[in-house]
């Protein structure tokens, strides 16, 4: 059972970095065993097709920006600071990963998955809901202006966080730098936070 589990590990670990590099139509079984090197049927055994292994490549780096989310938002930092690196998740998710979140993001309306679809959707509705939690708890404490409306601010948000996305697509002229877009994100970040509070 153990070697089952190590295997496939190394079948999604291998796909993953195919699927970054290529993106999901680039990637086939025929590759993936390539990498792995051992015949095509060998992957047969452990799933049924491509599919099947982009969509536990997306569950594995979905599960990772859920548990970040939630570990952010229940620490004991001083408020502001936990608000911050709430609002860094995304960007630090993005440096990790984003070979194939850019391609993945942008090929899924060519995809016919609805699974990837409806998980970006519960990713960005589960980041929503902790975003309006945290700033909720902001104005309890009188930290975070009353008078805020919080589903715009949230709204305005993530529209900014998908152009930074946007942004990096092959083919479009401003490609930054992941140095010079961290800077960027922490330069909206900070008019944020002061636009935001008390």
């Amino acid at each position: 059972m153990a070697e089952i589990c190590e295997k496939k590990c190394r079948i999604i670990e291998i796909a993953e970095r195919l699927f970054s590099r290529l993106g999901y139509e680039g990637t086939s079984m025929r590759k993936i065993a390539e990498e792995l090197g051992s015949g095509k049927a060998s992957l047969y055994y452990y799933f049924k097709s491509k599919e099947e292994i982009f969509l536990e490549v997306l569950e594995k780096e979905g599960a990772e920006y859920f548990e970040e989310l939630n570990k952010s938002g229940y620490t004991s930092l001083p408020y502001p600071e936990k608000l911050r690196n709430f609002l860094r998740i995304p960007l630090v998710f993005y440096h990790r990963h984003s070979n194939i979140l850019i391609k993945i993001f942008f090929q899924m309306h060519s995809m016919h998955l609805l699974k990837p679809r409806k998980m970006a959707g519960t990713m960005m509705e589960f980041f929503k809901e902790r975003f309006r939690e945290l700033l909720t708890e902001g104005m309890e404490l009188g930290i975070i202006r009353q008078n805020l409306d919080i589903e715009r601010l949230t709204t305005v948000y993530l529209l900014n966080m998908t152009s930074i996305l946007f942004l990096q697509l092959p083919g479009i002229p401003v490609q930054d730098e992941k140095e010079e877009k961290t800077l960027n994100f922490e330069f909206m970040m900070q008019i944020m936070m002061k636009g935001i509070m008390e």
